[in-house]
């Protein structure tokens, strides 16, 4: 079979447009550093990537509610430290009150105190964290707890706000005010009464009464700071794991710069060459054997 000089030459210009087309790959390569720029230059590649960026944007959110739960357990925990101590100080107050020394006048001084550690217990039961309220249930826009010096009205409901950290767990950032704080209040009251009307039997019953709810607090602090502590090992594990992807995104989705040159400097040779052999080829005839 004669082999024509359009033959040849059909065949030098395929075989340099693929090696053409391998070089500039080599060289966008190079030029970004990844193994691919398209869909087209390595699929399993790019699904592989892709699956990887839905794990790491899961992994995001996650360790941001994390961080945002951390921080709602934490501020909890600073205000039920608050309302402890609160009640310690009521507590002493009424132990003052039940000593036999104490006029009626003083007891009343004594009632004036109590009273202004309601107004602090309320105000801790209506705190916000970044604008939301911490006691008030699901209704994190609406303030808990409403006193009129006399009354306490709850305006929340008794629904706990949770937050999604992992894919089967939920922790729960909201606590209601009508559960935590108003047993507390209406034993504060009792104190606060029974001082101001000189009962020592309901100020017995009282102390007995704060003493409880202060506890409560104690434990609810407990709880919260198992939470914590599960929540920041969550964290951790989070970040091992976004470690770990991040390496196997650089295995497929980064370049070996060094091989990526090599292969493009001998694509080069092998252009040049091609060129080269095709040339002396395309002068050949068959003249040059008679």
């Amino acid at each position: 079979m004669r082999v024509t000089g359009y033959d040849k030459f059909q065949m030098t210009q395929h075989y340099l447009t693929k090696i053409e087309t391998e070089s500039v790959k080599k060289q966008q390569q190079i030029a970004t550093g990844k193994q691919f720029n398209r869909v087209s230059d390595d699929p399993v590649r790019v699904n592989r990537s892709m699956l990887m960026d839905v794990t790491e944007s899961r992994l995001n959110q996650y360790q941001a509610n994390v961080n945002d739960t951390k921080s709602l357990l934490q501020y909890m925990d600073v205000t039920f430290d608050s309302a402890s101590s609160a009640l310690d100080e009521a507590k002493e107050i009424g132990i003052k009150g039940a000593n036999d020394t104490y006029s009626d006048s003083d007891r009343l001084t004594l009632s004036n105190s109590v009273e202004e550690i309601i107004k602090q217990m309320v105000g801790l039961a209506n705190s916000q964290h970044l604008d939301r309220y911490m006691f008030s249930g699901e209704k994190i826009n609406v303030k808990p707890i409403d006193y009129d010096g006399t009354t306490f009205t709850y305006n929340g409901n008794d629904k706990d706000m949770s937050v999604r950290v992992s894919d089967d767990v939920n922790v729960t950032v909201t606590q209601s005010a009508e559960q935590v704080f108003v047993p507390a209040l209406n034993e504060l009251v009792k104190l606060r009464d029974a001082l101001k009307n000189n009962d020592q039997d309901g100020i017995e019953a009282a102390l007995g009464g704060v003493q409880a709810e202060s506890n409560k607090f104690i434990d609810n602090r407990a709880k919260i700071g198992v939470q914590t502590k599960s929540v920041e090992l969550l964290y951790e594990s989070y970040s091992q794991v976004k470690l770990d992807l991040s390496v196997k995104r650089q295995e497929n989705d980064d370049v070996d710069m060094t091989t990526a040159i090599s292969d493009f400097s001998y694509m080069q040779s092998i252009y040049q060459a091609t060129i080269q052999s095709s040339l002396k080829m395309m002068q050949n005839s068959i003249l040059d054997y008679i």
